[in-house]
């Protein structure tokens, strides 16, 4: 995968290599239920984003530009609420689209580095707002064309995220509660 920093420039058209190249990643190492991240520098944690694009890039590049580099622990809520209309010359528009592109980005280029973990707004069982919102906010920037597959191959790689991070200081990281056993 090419440096997701990239991604700002992007034609829409790219966002299904995007999720090819992020759903390859994610196969080759599996996300797991419970990230494990090192204690030996600092974390950044970026709250509900719900696609503030903005908040997104400011995180990444206060983290990525410190020395040394922290990580940045996501913590879910990644889609709805805050969208942008296509810019022009067409290029990936923000909001909740760019946020959710740029994590998977992230996240399958540099594991450990960047860490997305799963909000309630990452599963198309658990949304609790009608989850056609993102798929309005897909078709409005990219046309009906392809907008359903690249729909779905989001959801399927925003549910494959961890539920919840530890640091090896004991630090635990979540989106919300823990649900109770047999629950998801």
């Amino acid at each position: 995968m090419d440096d997701p920093r990239s991604l700002e420039s992007r034609p829409a058209s790219a966002l299904l290599e995007l999720l090819a190249q992020a759903d390859r990643a994610f196969r080759r190492r599996p996300p797991p239920l419970l990230a494990r991240i090192p204690s030996d520098r600092p974390i950044q944690v970026v709250g509900d984003l719900h696609g503030d694009d903005v908040a997104l890039l400011r995180a990444l590049r206060y983290a990525r530009n410190q020395v040394p580099p922290h990580r940045l622990v996501a913590l879910g809520d990644y889609i709805d609420r805050n969208t942008r209309r296509q810019p022009d010359p067409p290029t990936l528009p923000g909001g909740s689209l760019w946020v959710s592109a740029c994590l998977l980005a992230w996240t399958s280029a540099l594991p450990g580095e960047v860490v997305a973990l799963q909000g309630n707004h990452e599963s198309a069982r658990r949304l609790p707002v009608p989850g056609p919102s993102f798929l309005r906010e897909i078709r409005r920037a990219l046309g009906r064309g392809d907008s359903l597959e690249i729909y779905r191959g989001f959801m399927d790689l925003l549910e494959r995220l961890p539920w919840a991070a530890r640091t090896r200081n004991g630090v635990f990281l979540a989106h919300g509660g823990i649900p109770p056993p047999g629950r998801t």
